[in-house]
């Protein structure tokens, strides 16, 4: 057994160990608790010695049956229950998709088990120190914020990811650069270009970018705008044709919904495909981004989803 392997096991025991707290408590008809480490002032001081600000041992009893404290209770459960299917498999995801991943709106109610990621990020660290296990460990990585290159071959759940293959992100709206390299990808190397986007006005109007060029250096079309680039998704009839709850799903507010009907106006965006898919997105109020498909499986975006998509050529043009 590995280092990784060993770290993992008590990761994991450590969870389980979670909820057989609330397994005995329910056995023994007591109130189900967990003492959580405050994590502010108050329980923090500064080891001059060492040069660091060191966590004292003062916690907080979270419990079931109280009133003010039931729904982080809830809350508490549910992120370990998410973590503990990632030890299990040994996946690696994002906070935002633990959110998807744990947001439901309870039975016979009105009431979600969140609201907003909020909410989720705090149990997490919450777990982090009560666990005393590191975000990595709990399988939970940090966003992006950089990047590497060269010829390099990963494995990841089976699969080889080569490096010489090609993914390309712009971070929302991609810079001149990416597009320019893309545009040569797809030139020089014949490869096809599918645009992954979320499903709202500001992912169309970023794959348009990609496929048409922007209005604002239309003069650097030609070197940058690749005309048979696809929409990949998400596309407005997604949500239905995946099962996707609409709780899931964001509010469209005043401005997406202006910038949609912006959209329709544009004479690029005049074909009927695409007057169809953005009146759907407004006759239903809302955008959905892509790590909402977390709420059905954590590998169901690269698994499923995008599987299905290429199989059956379900993209926009």
């Amino acid at each position: 057994m590995t280092t990784k392997q060993k770290k993992t096991t008590a990761v994991e025991k450590k969870l389980i160990g979670l909820a057989d707290i609330v397994i005995t408590a329910a056995d023994r008809s007591k109130d189900p608790t967990f003492a959580i480490p405050i994590r502010a002032l108050s329980n923090v001081s500064f080891n001059e010695r060492k040069g660091l600000i060191e966590m004292g041992n003062k916690k907080q009893a979270r419990s079931f049956f109280n009133v003010g404290m039931a729904k982080k209770f809830m809350q508490t459960v549910l992120v370990a229950d998410a973590l503990s299917e990632l030890q299990r498999a040994d996946l690696t995801t994002s906070l935002r998709e633990i959110y998807y991943r744990t947001k439901h709106t309870i039975k016979d109610s009105h009431e979600n088990t969140f609201d907003n990621q909020d909410e989720s990020d705090p149990v997490i660290e919450d777990l982090e120190v009560s666990l005393a296990a590191l975000r990595e460990e709990l399988h939970v990585r940090a966003e992006n914020s950089g990047s590497i290159v060269g010829p390099v071959v990963f494995g990841d759940d089976g699969d080889r990811v080569d490096c010489a293959c090609v993914l390309l992100t712009g971070n929302g709206q991609p810079p001149r650069g990416v597009r320019r390299l893309a545009r040569r990808l797809h030139e020089e190397y014949k490869l096809p270009v599918y645009v992954l986007v979320d499903n709202d006005p500001w992912g169309y109007y970023i794959y348009s970018v990609i496929k048409q060029g922007s209005i604002n250096l239309a003069f650097e079309s030609q070197r940058m705008a690749i005309p048979k680039a696809k929409f990949m998704g998400l596309s407005s009839a997604d949500p239905e044709r995946y099962g996707l709850p609409r709780n899931v799903g964001i509010k469209l507010n005043e401005k997406d919904i202006a910038r949609a009907k912006e959209l329709m106006d544009y004479e690029w965006f005049q074909k009927p495909a695409w007057q169809v898919e953005i009146k759907r997105m407004l006759t239903s109020g809302l955008k959905y981004e892509l790590d909402a498909l977390a709420n059905k499986d954590f590998q169901y975006l690269t698994k499923k989803y995008l599987p299905r998509k290429l199989k059956e050529k379900d993209w926009l043009d």
